[in-house]
Protein backbone atom coordinates (compact mmCIF):
# COMPACT_ATOMS: atom_id res chain seq x y z
CA UNK A 1 0.00 0.00 0.00
CA UNK A 2 1.47 3.35 -1.00
CA UNK A 3 1.45 6.29 1.48
CA UNK A 4 0.43 9.96 -0.23
CA UNK A 5 2.83 13.11 0.68
CA UNK A 6 -0.45 14.53 2.14
CA UNK A 7 -0.38 11.08 4.89
CA UNK A 8 3.28 11.68 6.00
CA UNK A 9 2.83 15.27 7.05
CA UNK A 10 -0.32 14.12 8.90
CA UNK A 11 1.14 11.22 10.22
CA UNK A 12 4.25 11.04 11.11
CA UNK A 13 7.84 9.64 10.02
CA UNK A 14 9.08 8.18 7.24
CA UNK A 15 10.01 5.41 9.02
CA UNK A 16 6.36 5.38 10.40
CA UNK A 17 4.73 5.70 7.09
CA UNK A 18 6.84 2.56 5.79
CA UNK A 19 5.33 0.80 8.21
CA UNK A 20 1.86 1.47 7.31
CA UNK A 21 2.33 0.95 3.77
CA UNK A 22 3.73 -2.99 5.03
CA UNK A 23 7.02 -2.15 4.15
CA UNK A 24 8.53 -2.25 8.11
CA UNK A 25 8.52 -5.09 10.51
CA UNK A 26 5.70 -6.90 10.83
CA UNK A 27 2.93 -7.03 13.49
CA UNK A 28 3.66 -10.38 15.69
CA UNK A 29 5.01 -13.62 14.55
CA UNK A 30 5.26 -14.84 11.27
CA UNK A 31 5.22 -18.13 11.73
CA UNK A 32 2.64 -19.91 13.14
CA UNK A 33 3.48 -23.80 14.78
CA UNK A 34 6.49 -23.61 12.91
CA UNK A 35 4.72 -22.96 9.81
CA UNK A 36 4.76 -19.82 7.50
CA UNK A 37 1.84 -18.00 7.01
CA UNK A 38 0.68 -15.41 4.40
CA UNK A 39 0.29 -11.97 6.00
CA UNK A 40 -2.93 -10.77 5.47
CA UNK A 41 -2.87 -6.63 4.51
CA UNK A 42 -5.21 -5.56 7.03
CA UNK A 43 -5.98 -7.35 10.17
CA UNK A 44 -9.04 -5.25 12.27
CA UNK A 45 -9.86 -5.50 15.18
CA UNK A 46 -13.35 -4.80 16.72
CA UNK A 47 -16.39 -5.81 14.45
CA UNK A 48 -19.10 -3.47 15.59
CA UNK A 49 -20.65 -1.14 12.53
CA UNK A 50 -17.18 0.85 11.84
CA UNK A 51 -14.55 -2.37 12.15
CA UNK A 52 -16.90 -4.70 9.81
CA UNK A 53 -17.92 -1.82 7.45
CA UNK A 54 -14.16 -1.25 7.30
CA UNK A 55 -13.38 -4.33 6.22
CA UNK A 56 -15.93 -4.73 3.81
CA UNK A 57 -14.99 -2.03 2.04
CA UNK A 58 -11.34 -2.39 2.37
CA UNK A 59 -11.90 -6.28 1.13
CA UNK A 60 -13.85 -4.79 -1.70
CA UNK A 61 -11.29 -2.11 -2.46
CA UNK A 62 -8.97 -5.14 -2.98
CA UNK A 63 -7.08 -5.86 0.13
CA UNK A 64 -6.41 -9.12 2.31
CA UNK A 65 -8.15 -8.62 5.13
CA UNK A 66 -8.88 -10.26 8.65
CA UNK A 67 -11.31 -9.53 11.30
CA UNK A 68 -11.42 -10.49 14.71
CA UNK A 69 -14.24 -10.00 17.44
CA UNK A 70 -15.21 -10.71 20.71
CA UNK A 71 -18.79 -11.45 19.89
CA UNK A 72 -20.44 -13.20 17.48
CA UNK A 73 -21.60 -12.14 13.77
CA UNK A 74 -25.03 -10.62 14.94
CA UNK A 75 -23.51 -7.90 16.48
CA UNK A 76 -25.07 -7.96 19.75
CA UNK A 77 -21.90 -6.53 21.97
CA UNK A 78 -21.36 -3.52 19.69
CA UNK A 79 -22.31 0.15 20.69
CA UNK A 80 -24.48 -0.16 16.99
CA UNK A 81 -26.44 -3.17 18.47
CA UNK A 82 -28.20 -0.92 20.83
CA UNK A 83 -28.87 2.47 18.39
CA UNK A 84 -31.89 3.83 16.03
CA UNK A 85 -29.62 4.00 13.37
CA UNK A 86 -30.33 7.68 12.74
CA UNK A 87 -28.10 9.45 9.86
CA UNK A 88 -29.60 13.35 10.57
CA UNK A 89 -26.84 16.04 10.48
CA UNK A 90 -29.11 18.82 10.26
CA UNK A 91 -31.00 17.40 13.77
CA UNK A 92 -27.54 16.55 15.01
CA UNK A 93 -26.53 19.92 14.67
CA UNK A 94 -28.34 21.22 17.53
CA UNK A 95 -25.01 20.18 19.79
CA UNK A 96 -22.79 18.67 17.41
CA UNK A 97 -19.52 20.37 16.04
CA UNK A 98 -19.82 21.62 12.42
CA UNK A 99 -17.37 18.77 11.24
CA UNK A 100 -19.79 16.04 12.30
CA UNK A 101 -22.47 17.57 10.46
CA UNK A 102 -20.09 17.86 7.78
CA UNK A 103 -19.15 14.36 7.52
CA UNK A 104 -22.71 13.18 8.63
CA UNK A 105 -23.56 14.93 4.90
CA UNK A 106 -20.96 12.98 3.30
CA UNK A 107 -22.19 10.01 4.99
CA UNK A 108 -25.61 10.24 3.02
CA UNK A 109 -24.29 10.41 0.32
CA UNK A 110 -22.83 7.64 0.28
CA UNK A 111 -24.73 5.01 2.71
CA UNK A 112 -27.51 4.21 -0.54
CA UNK A 113 -24.47 3.39 -2.28
CA UNK A 114 -23.25 0.87 0.29
CA UNK A 115 -26.82 -0.21 0.52
CA UNK A 116 -26.96 -1.31 -2.57
CA UNK A 117 -24.07 -3.16 -2.62
CA UNK A 118 -25.09 -5.68 0.25
CA UNK A 119 -26.48 -9.08 -0.34
CA UNK A 120 -29.64 -8.37 1.70
CA UNK A 121 -32.14 -5.31 1.66
CA UNK A 122 -32.00 -3.17 4.36
CA UNK A 123 -34.51 -0.99 5.86
CA UNK A 124 -33.78 2.39 5.05
CA UNK A 125 -35.38 5.46 4.49
CA UNK A 126 -34.01 9.31 3.89
CA UNK A 127 -38.09 11.42 4.84
CA UNK A 128 -36.37 13.44 7.41
CA UNK A 129 -37.31 14.53 11.00
CA UNK A 130 -39.71 16.40 12.93
CA UNK A 131 -39.17 18.27 15.70
CA UNK A 132 -41.75 18.72 18.20
CA UNK A 133 -42.36 20.75 21.57
CA UNK A 134 -45.01 21.32 23.77
CA UNK A 135 -46.30 24.92 24.24
CA UNK A 136 -44.40 25.46 27.91
CA UNK A 137 -40.74 24.99 25.80
CA UNK A 138 -41.52 27.16 22.88
CA UNK A 139 -38.61 29.27 23.96
CA UNK A 140 -36.62 26.74 23.53
CA UNK A 141 -38.15 25.97 20.29
CA UNK A 142 -37.43 29.22 19.10
CA UNK A 143 -33.86 29.24 20.23
CA UNK A 144 -33.51 26.05 18.21
CA UNK A 145 -34.78 26.91 15.22
CA UNK A 146 -32.86 30.49 15.33
CA UNK A 147 -29.84 28.11 15.41
CA UNK A 148 -30.59 25.61 12.75
CA UNK A 149 -31.24 28.37 10.27
CA UNK A 150 -28.34 30.60 10.61
CA UNK A 151 -26.14 27.17 10.43
CA UNK A 152 -28.04 25.48 7.15
CA UNK A 153 -28.78 27.01 3.75
CA UNK A 154 -32.41 27.74 2.92
CA UNK A 155 -34.18 23.74 2.94
CA UNK A 156 -32.91 21.85 5.05
CA UNK A 157 -35.06 23.94 8.09
CA UNK A 158 -39.00 23.99 7.47
CA UNK A 159 -41.03 25.85 9.62
CA UNK A 160 -44.78 23.44 9.83
CA UNK A 161 -47.99 24.50 10.85
CA UNK A 162 -50.74 22.83 12.93
CA UNK A 163 -52.18 21.55 9.07
CA UNK A 164 -49.01 20.88 8.18
CA UNK A 165 -47.91 18.87 10.59
CA UNK A 166 -51.44 16.84 10.30
CA UNK A 167 -50.93 16.17 6.69
CA UNK A 168 -47.29 14.89 7.41
CA UNK A 169 -47.78 12.85 10.09
CA UNK A 170 -51.46 12.01 10.58
CA UNK A 171 -50.35 9.93 14.01
CA UNK A 172 -49.96 13.67 15.63
CA UNK A 173 -53.44 14.26 14.75
CA UNK A 174 -54.04 17.88 16.10
CA UNK A 175 -51.31 18.22 19.24
CA UNK A 176 -48.67 20.20 18.19
CA UNK A 177 -49.75 23.44 16.96
CA UNK A 178 -46.26 24.14 15.01
CA UNK A 179 -43.29 21.80 14.13
CA UNK A 180 -39.64 22.44 12.40
CA UNK A 181 -39.18 19.63 9.13
CA UNK A 182 -35.92 18.89 8.38
CA UNK A 183 -35.97 16.97 4.98
CA UNK A 184 -32.90 14.32 4.14
CA UNK A 185 -32.43 13.16 7.81
CA UNK A 186 -32.06 9.51 6.91
CA UNK A 187 -32.53 6.13 9.17
CA UNK A 188 -31.31 2.73 8.59
CA UNK A 189 -32.48 -0.58 10.69
CA UNK A 190 -28.92 -1.12 12.45
CA UNK A 191 -29.31 -4.70 13.20
CA UNK A 192 -30.38 -5.74 10.07
CA UNK A 193 -27.25 -3.68 8.74
CA UNK A 194 -25.17 -5.71 10.84
CA UNK A 195 -26.73 -8.69 9.62
CA UNK A 196 -25.97 -7.74 6.21
CA UNK A 197 -22.76 -6.69 6.51
CA UNK A 198 -21.90 -9.78 8.26
CA UNK A 199 -22.63 -11.83 5.24
CA UNK A 200 -21.12 -9.20 2.95
CA UNK A 201 -17.84 -10.46 4.74
CA UNK A 202 -18.35 -13.83 3.65
CA UNK A 203 -18.45 -13.14 0.48
CA UNK A 204 -16.07 -11.08 -0.29
CA UNK A 205 -13.93 -13.50 2.17
CA UNK A 206 -12.83 -11.77 4.76
CA UNK A 207 -11.34 -13.94 7.08
CA UNK A 208 -13.59 -13.75 10.02
CA UNK A 209 -12.83 -14.68 13.90
CA UNK A 210 -15.86 -14.03 15.49
CA UNK A 211 -15.99 -14.92 19.50
CA UNK A 212 -12.30 -14.08 19.30
CA UNK A 213 -10.86 -11.98 22.29
CA UNK A 214 -7.84 -9.69 21.50
CA UNK A 215 -6.25 -8.15 24.05
CA UNK A 216 -4.28 -5.16 23.78
CA UNK A 217 -0.43 -5.97 22.81
CA UNK A 218 -1.82 -9.49 20.91
CA UNK A 219 -2.05 -7.57 18.08
CA UNK A 220 -2.59 -10.49 14.29
CA UNK A 221 -0.34 -10.95 11.98
CA UNK A 222 -1.05 -8.00 9.34
CA UNK A 223 0.64 -5.58 7.28
CA UNK A 224 -1.26 -2.97 9.49
CA UNK A 225 -3.95 -3.56 12.05
CA UNK A 226 -6.59 -1.41 12.72
CA UNK A 227 -8.02 -1.39 16.16
CA UNK A 228 -11.77 -0.51 16.38
CA UNK A 229 -12.88 -1.58 19.52
CA UNK A 230 -14.45 1.32 20.89
CA UNK A 231 -14.68 1.15 24.75
CA UNK A 232 -12.59 -2.06 24.73
CA UNK A 233 -9.56 0.46 23.86
CA UNK A 234 -9.81 2.24 27.34
CA UNK A 235 -6.64 1.31 28.17
CA UNK A 236 -5.18 2.97 25.24
CA UNK A 237 -6.68 6.08 25.52
CA UNK A 238 -6.67 7.31 28.64
CA UNK A 239 -9.10 10.13 28.44
CA UNK A 240 -11.98 7.88 26.79
CA UNK A 241 -14.92 8.09 28.61
CA UNK A 242 -18.32 6.20 28.00
CA UNK A 243 -21.90 7.71 27.40
CA UNK A 244 -25.01 5.27 27.74
CA UNK A 245 -27.56 4.86 25.75
CA UNK A 246 -31.00 3.01 26.48
CA UNK A 247 -33.81 2.43 24.10
CA UNK A 248 -37.31 0.99 24.25
CA UNK A 249 -38.57 -1.33 21.09
CA UNK A 250 -41.88 -1.54 20.97
CA UNK A 251 -44.75 -2.96 18.46
CA UNK A 252 -47.56 -0.39 17.89
CA UNK A 253 -48.57 -1.01 14.06
CA UNK A 254 -51.59 0.84 14.15
CA UNK A 255 -49.77 4.33 14.46
CA UNK A 256 -47.61 4.28 11.57
CA UNK A 257 -45.06 6.66 11.59
CA UNK A 258 -43.79 8.40 8.82
CA UNK A 259 -40.97 10.30 9.84
CA UNK A 260 -38.55 10.41 12.80
CA UNK A 261 -39.62 12.28 15.66
CA UNK A 262 -37.34 14.54 18.21
CA UNK A 263 -39.24 16.30 20.76
CA UNK A 264 -37.65 19.39 22.04
CA UNK A 265 -37.11 19.16 26.24
CA UNK A 266 -34.83 20.61 28.76
CA UNK A 267 -34.66 17.49 30.63
CA UNK A 268 -36.49 14.95 28.73
CA UNK A 269 -35.44 15.07 25.22
CA UNK A 270 -36.95 11.92 22.98
CA UNK A 271 -36.47 10.71 19.40
CA UNK A 272 -38.87 7.92 18.14
CA UNK A 273 -37.93 6.16 14.69
CA UNK A 274 -40.15 3.86 12.93
CA UNK A 275 -39.27 0.72 11.54
CA UNK A 276 -40.61 -2.19 9.79
CA UNK A 277 -43.42 -4.29 10.38
CA UNK A 278 -45.01 -1.61 12.83
CA UNK A 279 -41.78 -1.49 15.69
CA UNK A 280 -40.84 1.56 16.83
CA UNK A 281 -36.92 2.64 18.58
CA UNK A 282 -37.65 5.27 21.66
CA UNK A 283 -34.62 6.85 22.85
CA UNK A 284 -32.75 10.05 24.76
CA UNK A 285 -30.05 11.58 23.05
CA UNK A 286 -27.39 10.73 26.50
CA UNK A 287 -26.22 9.79 30.01
CA UNK A 288 -22.60 10.33 31.05
CA UNK A 289 -21.64 7.02 32.57
CA UNK A 290 -20.14 3.55 31.30
CA UNK A 291 -22.58 2.13 33.60
CA UNK A 292 -23.49 -1.35 31.18
CA UNK A 293 -26.19 -2.68 33.74
CA UNK A 294 -30.22 -2.61 32.42
CA UNK A 295 -32.19 0.04 32.03
CA UNK A 296 -33.54 1.21 35.85
CA UNK A 297 -37.16 1.81 36.27
CA UNK A 298 -36.68 5.85 36.32
CA UNK A 299 -35.08 5.42 32.93
CA UNK A 300 -38.17 3.15 31.34
CA UNK A 301 -40.73 5.60 33.29
CA UNK A 302 -38.62 9.06 31.82
CA UNK A 303 -38.14 7.20 28.32
CA UNK A 304 -41.79 5.74 27.61
CA UNK A 305 -43.35 8.88 29.43
CA UNK A 306 -41.73 11.61 27.01
CA UNK A 307 -42.74 9.44 24.16
CA UNK A 308 -46.41 9.39 25.54
CA UNK A 309 -46.49 12.88 25.52
CA UNK A 310 -45.54 12.98 22.12
CA UNK A 311 -47.84 10.04 20.69
CA UNK A 312 -50.49 8.66 23.51
CA UNK A 313 -51.12 5.52 21.20
CA UNK A 314 -48.47 4.77 22.30
CA UNK A 315 -50.16 3.47 25.82
CA UNK A 316 -51.37 0.35 23.81
CA UNK A 317 -48.19 -0.76 22.28
CA UNK A 318 -46.49 -3.81 23.16
CA UNK A 319 -42.73 -3.35 24.90
CA UNK A 320 -40.20 -5.89 23.12
CA UNK A 321 -36.89 -4.92 24.87
CA UNK A 322 -35.69 -2.51 26.48
CA UNK A 323 -31.84 -2.02 26.10
CA UNK A 324 -28.63 -0.12 27.21
CA UNK A 325 -24.94 0.10 25.61
CA UNK A 326 -22.39 2.40 26.17
CA UNK A 327 -20.60 4.85 23.22
CA UNK A 328 -17.05 5.42 23.09
CA UNK A 329 -16.39 9.37 23.31
CA UNK A 330 -13.46 11.53 23.61
CA UNK A 331 -13.48 14.78 25.33
CA UNK A 332 -14.50 17.11 22.41
CA UNK A 333 -17.01 14.04 21.48
CA UNK A 334 -15.46 14.16 17.86
CA UNK A 335 -13.81 10.78 16.65
CA UNK A 336 -9.69 10.61 16.21
CA UNK A 337 -7.48 8.38 14.31
CA UNK A 338 -4.26 7.64 15.89
CA UNK A 339 -0.82 5.93 14.58
CA UNK A 340 1.09 4.31 17.58
CA UNK A 341 4.02 5.60 18.04
CA UNK A 342 5.99 2.81 16.06
CA UNK A 343 2.93 3.39 13.77
CA UNK A 344 2.05 -0.13 13.21
CA UNK A 345 -1.61 0.29 14.49
CA UNK A 346 -4.23 2.63 13.32
CA UNK A 347 -6.69 3.04 16.42
CA UNK A 348 -10.12 4.77 15.36
CA UNK A 349 -11.90 5.45 17.90
CA UNK A 350 -14.34 8.38 19.89
CA UNK A 351 -17.36 8.21 17.46
CA UNK A 352 -19.79 9.02 20.41
CA UNK A 353 -23.03 8.50 19.32
CA UNK A 354 -22.86 9.45 15.65
CA UNK A 355 -21.80 5.83 14.59
CA UNK A 356 -24.38 5.75 11.89
CA UNK A 357 -23.91 9.20 10.81
CA UNK A 358 -19.86 8.93 10.69
CA UNK A 359 -19.09 5.05 9.82
CA UNK A 360 -18.68 5.93 6.00
CA UNK A 361 -16.83 9.29 5.77
CA UNK A 362 -14.30 7.65 8.22
CA UNK A 363 -14.04 4.62 6.70
CA UNK A 364 -13.60 6.54 3.34
CA UNK A 365 -11.10 8.37 5.02
CA UNK A 366 -8.96 5.45 6.32
CA UNK A 367 -8.85 3.55 2.91
CA UNK A 368 -7.70 6.63 1.61
CA UNK A 369 -4.95 6.54 4.06
CA UNK A 370 -4.16 3.11 2.89
CA UNK A 371 -4.28 3.91 -0.42
CA UNK A 372 -7.16 2.33 -1.07
CA UNK A 373 -9.20 4.88 -2.62
CA UNK A 374 -8.78 8.64 -3.44
CA UNK A 375 -9.38 11.00 -0.64
CA UNK A 376 -12.44 12.70 -0.68
CA UNK A 377 -12.64 16.05 -2.49
CA UNK A 378 -13.94 17.09 1.03
CA UNK A 379 -11.50 15.65 3.42
CA UNK A 380 -9.81 18.54 4.36
CA UNK A 381 -12.86 19.84 6.78
CA UNK A 382 -12.20 17.41 8.46
CA UNK A 383 -9.18 18.15 10.61
CA UNK A 384 -10.18 15.93 13.35
CA UNK A 385 -9.47 12.73 11.39
CA UNK A 386 -6.31 14.77 10.53
CA UNK A 387 -4.51 16.05 13.32
CA UNK A 388 -3.22 13.64 16.62
CA UNK A 389 -5.11 15.56 18.91
CA UNK A 390 -4.97 13.19 21.63
CA UNK A 391 -0.72 12.03 21.18
CA UNK A 392 -0.33 13.21 25.24
CA UNK A 393 -3.91 11.20 26.51
CA UNK A 394 -3.38 8.16 24.09
CA UNK A 395 -1.30 5.80 26.50
CA UNK A 396 -0.60 2.08 25.24
CA UNK A 397 0.65 -0.43 27.95
CA UNK A 398 4.40 -0.25 25.94
CA UNK A 399 5.62 -2.94 27.32
CA UNK A 400 3.10 -5.74 26.01
CA UNK A 401 3.51 -3.76 22.66
CA UNK A 402 7.04 -4.09 22.59
CA UNK A 403 7.18 -7.39 23.39
CA UNK A 404 3.79 -8.30 20.46
CA UNK A 405 6.24 -6.08 18.06
CA UNK A 406 9.67 -7.51 18.60
CA UNK A 407 7.98 -11.46 18.36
Amino acid sequence: MKITEETRAAYGSPEQQQVVAGKGPRVCGARRRGVRVTRPDIGVIGGGLLGRCLAWRASKAGARVVLYDAASSEGEGSAAWVAAGMIAPTAESIDADAQIVSMGRHSLTLWPQWLAQLPLPVYYRDNGTLLLWHRQDAGEARRVEGLLTSQHRHGYVRPVDSAGVGEMEPALEARFSQALYLPGDAQVDNRALLKAVAIALQETRVECHWKTFVPTGEFPNAGIVVDCRGMGAKRDWSKLRGVRGEIVRVHAPEIGLRHMLRLLHPRHPVYIVPRAEGQLVIGATSVESDDHSPVSVRGALELLTSAHSVLPELAEARILELSTQVRPALPDNLPALHFDHLGKVLYINGLYRHGFLLTPTVVEEVLALLSLQEPSACSQRWQCLREDRFAATFAPVQDEVHACLSS
